[in-house]
């Protein structure tokens, strides 16, 4: 394939991840031969491995036009379309590859690929399992197809996909955290955090396990355990379900409280589950956050957290001291009627806060849902808070149009934030 030595040479400096030298190696060759499509594949692949998309997405664009009918130009330009979010480029340039070579497994795992993000789980495991017809021995085929049995619980198979291959090489990073979320799903988080705890041995830098080790950790708190459970559900869930499910249990909810406004005997009944439906959706919003100031206790997990959960973590737990903190001075001092009931506002508010705050830090940095999402809470910290908090200070009236605002933009927040974030999802 290769006329230029230099690129055999670049070549197995890719396969040792040595992509900063292999490109260096790759722009030497192209200097003598810079019509060579196969060089400026090889380019391209080390470019999106040292995360400069654009310029990986202008070395396939020249190789394809160079090499139009070879699968494994196509496959590479339709992964750097897919990185670059022209996510139905990518399919149509996968699909043109398989035109040409229906067995290149290669663009069935990259079609795989696209597939699961976007939710379709069965068309994730058909080509998968299409691609492992032509490569039974292909790792990242193998755990394509653990992936997307995972989410169609189909988890005893997803575990044995797994173990093969784990069979197949067992120092495999990404193979050990496919199995650690196996096992989550499976209940078994001792299990897991072993299975994450080796995926990390072999990478540190596999975001994936590290994700699943805070997650499993977490998990054997049974607090926390319901609302890993319901995350879990929701993201096997389509972005049309996701909003059906949530839609559902507010009109559902709705439902009650108006049955228990007109039937006083049902009352009693009704209550319970109203209440455990808004401590639900509460633990919800502020469980990751909150989880992880306790997760900074956890001899291991406290080094699975990154720099910036570490800052939500703080925050959450500074509005929900000072929250806490306030509620407790309203009441040491309720003969003061003014000041007890700016204390009560103000704790309440401080608390409200801890919902965009978790869902701020649910979001990835440097993305235009946390840069929404941020303006959105430092609205809400304005319109409450911070003006209870001067209104305690000076002793005055409560400020009843702003804390009104507050109070709407807390309700609307989880519709608005679940809008901007299933936006975000279907970037790659």
């Amino acid at each position: 394939m290769f006329e230029n030595p230099l690129f055999e040479r670049a070549l197995l400096l890719i396969e040792t991840n040595r992509y900063a030298d292999a490109e260096q190696m790759l722009m030497q060759g192209l200097g003598q031969n810079p019509q060579d499509p196969y060089g400026l594949t090889l380019l391209a692949i080390c470019r999106l491995n040292l995360d400069k998309n654009k310029e990986a997405l202008t070395a396939s664009g020249q190789a394809l036009a160079l090499a139009p009918d070879d699968p494994f130009v196509l496959t590479t330009h339709g992964r750097t379309l897919l990185v670059n979010n022209r996510i139905d480029d990518a399919r149509r340039t996968l699909q043109g590859a398989l035109q040409i070579d229906p067995t290149y497994p290669d663009a069935y795992s990259v079609l795989a690929q696209i597939d699961y993000h976007e939710r379709r789980w069965e068309m994730a495991l058909f080509n998968a399992e299409k691609g492992l017809e032509h490569d039974p021995e292909n790792q990242t085929l193998i755990n394509l197809r653990a992936m997307a049995l995972v989410k169609l619980n189909r988890s005893a198979e997803a575990s044995e996909t797994v173990d093969y291959a784990l069979y197949n090489n067992p120092e495999d990073s990404f193979s050990h955290s496919n199995k650690g979320w196996v096992k989550i799903e499976q209940g078994r988080y001792d299990e897991a955090v072993d299975a994450f705890r080796q995926a990390l041995r072999f990478n540190p830098n596999n975001g994936h396990a590290r994700e699943g080790l805070k997650e499993a950790i977490k998990g054997k708190n049974w607090l926390y355990r319901g609302v890993l459970r319901y995350f879990l559900f929701m993201g096997k869930l389509s972005e049309r379900n996701q909003w059906l499910v949530i839609i559902g249990l507010y009109v559902g909810i709705r439902f009650l409280r108006v049955v228990a406004a007109e039937n006083e005997g049902l009352r009693p009944f009704i209550a319970p589950i109203l209440i455990l439906y808004m401590v639900f959706v509460f633990a919800t919003w502020i469980g990751q956050p909150l989880s992880n100031l306790i997760l900074r206790l956890h001899p291991v997990g406290k080094f699975a957290l990154t720099d910036d959960e570490k800052r939500f973590s703080n925050i959450t737990g500074i509005f929900l001291a000072s929250g806490l903190l306030s509620l407790a001075g309203s009441y040491a001092i309720s003969e003061m009627e003014t000041t007890s009931a700016n204390l009560l506002i103000l704790g309440l508010t401080l608390i409200g806060m801890l919902i965009p705050i978790g869902g701020v830090s649910g979001t990835p940095e440097k993305t235009q849902s946390r840069k929404w999402l941020g303006i959105y809470a430092i609205a809400m910290f304005v319109c409450g808070p911070l003006v209870q908090f001067f209104v305690t200070l000076r002793g005055g009236e409560i400020s009843g149009g702003l804390l009104t605002i507050f109070g709407v933009g807390i309700f609307l927040y989880g519709w608005v934030a679940n809008f901007v974030m299933t936006r975000e999802a279907r970037r790659y």
